[in-house]
């Protein structure tokens, strides 16, 4: 109860600095709520609860994301960024360009870009388990270098997960380096590419990936890879599949192979599903079934989502 209370208190000095930094502007509280059932189809077993729920608070120059799922440790798990800083009489803008300070998913996959509330499946990329989930650092990011074409984001962090830890942990003096980039080919194409080195406590880091969105009225298409050199070096990649045969309703096809090439082995998981969102109140249904093969094959699992946007 006592450390619940600390965060509070660290929160609340975090958001009155916000303030006082940003100056004046309209604060808007906003964000979501998911809750999961999944079901084990072989066998009865099944779970059912809170999957996780956030806070967003924001004005004309700062955002803040504050983690409200069950358990104080999990309490300051997202980010403040800010377009324009007020210090004395002096304004220091940088156009088309935000500084994120705090605990954040780290900028390494196309997956970063897309909010929870609007992926398209029930679960992220198994592949992306290489990276780590949350961590503890300060990110700038540029979201018009080229006739609004490229973008850029670089990161520097603390190199450990942090998802369990109110401000990060960081066993070493190391720091990961994380880039981004994309850029628009044509109308309907974007490009990626990402990157991460560091020194962990057991072992350096390297992964490099790149990914392809193919965007028209009606469906996407999404392709990303990644080679992963950590304690065992990795190759993963997925294929995503998005159609909307009607507004509002989206049928998914997600195929993922992830090889060891370490130890050998090989997994492949095939996930089909479809989701249906009430627009006016912002609330959305999604199933998943997903089947895993490979050398270690498992029963499928049927996981059904619900979230609502505020």
């Amino acid at each position: 109860m006592r450390k619940n209370v600390v965060i509070g208190i660290v929160i609340a000095i975090i958001c009155l600095l916000v303030l006082c930094a940003t100056g004046r502007s309209e604060t808007k509280v906003g964000g979501f709520a998911q809750g999961l059932w999944s079901v084990d189809v072989h066998s009865t077993s099944n779970s059912l609860g809170m999957k996780q729920a956030y806070v967003r608070v924001a004005g004309d120059n700062y955002c803040l994301w504050l983690n409200v799922s069950p358990g104080g440790d999990k309490l300051f798990s997202q980010y403040t960024w800010f377009t324009k800083i007020r210090a004395f009489q002096f304004i220091v803008r940088i156009p088309e360009s935000k500084l994120s300070v705090g605990k954040f998913k780290p900028p390494a996959s196309r997956g970063f870009a897309v909010a929870p509330y609007d992926q398209a499946t029930v679960a992220s990329s198994v592949g992306q388990n290489a990276f780590i989930s949350r961590d503890f650092g300060v990110m700038w990011q540029f979201d018009n270098l080229v006739d609004s074409v490229m973008t850029l984001k670089i990161a520097v962090m603390n190199g450990e997960e942090a998802v369990n830890s109110a401000l990060g942990v960081d066993s070493n003096s190391a720091k990961d380096l994380y880039l981004r980039s994309t850029m628009k080919v044509g109308r309907h194409v974007e490009l990626g590419a990402s990157g991460r080195y560091g020194k962990g406590s057991q072992f350096t880091s390297r992964i490099f990936g790149g990914d392809v969105f193919v965007s028209f009225p009606g469906w996407t298409f999404t392709l990303e890879s990644f080679l992963v050199d950590q304690e065992d070096e990795v190759v993963t990649g997925y294929g995503l599949l998005t159609v909307e045969p009607r507004k509002n309703f989206v049928l998914m096809c997600q195929l993922e192979g992830i090889e060891n090439r370490t130890t050998g082995s090989d997994i492949r998981y095939s996930t089909i599903g479809a989701s249906y969102l009430w627009s006016p109140q912002k609330t959305k249904v999604t199933i998943n079934y997903t089947d895993r093969s490979g050398d270690r094959p498992e029963p499928g699992m049927l996981a059904v989502q619900l979230q609502h946007v505020f």
